[in-house]
């Protein structure tokens, strides 16, 4: 069955919602991004840093099969960009998240943890802002 759990099309659709979750975590409009200014522990902007760092880790909005690889098991040929590209192309808006305009009053992990992901399962793209 095409639609079966961990086929290729029921997960298409569930990378899909994962990529909606996170263009509306950074929707101006909603406000989700401007919570992470005053992230300290257990806060709503806490929360949305740890929700982003989960959604790298788990490569939720990239996700091609139900297993899930660790960046040290990936081969020479292919690399962390290819296997997740969307977070790739849209990590420049981590970096323009209120809380790393202010970096001496980061009173969290939550920032570290999220960069952290990035390096091991994304790679820098280089890119510092995006326009979407």
């Amino acid at each position: 069955d095409s639609t079966s759990f961990g086929s290729p099309s029921a997960l298409r659709v569930l990378r899909v919602a994962w990529q909606y979750v996170w263009k509306v975590l950074f929707r101006y409009d909603l406000r989700y991004a401007a919570y992470t200014q005053g992230a300290y522990d257990s806060n709503a902007g806490e929360l949305v840093l740890q929700l982003l760092t989960q959604m790298i880790r788990y490569n939720c909005a990239d996700r091609m099969t139900m297993f899930s690889r660790k960046p040290s098991s990936l081969s020479g040929k292919e690399s962390a960009t290819s296997s997740s590209p969307f977070v790739h192309a849209e990590q420049g808006h981590v970096y323009k998240l209120p809380i790393f305009d202010e970096t001496s009053t980061i009173l969290s992990s939550a920032p570290f943890e999220l960069i952290t992901a990035i390096i091991e399962h994304v790679g820098f793209s280089g890119v510092v802002g995006s326009n979407t």
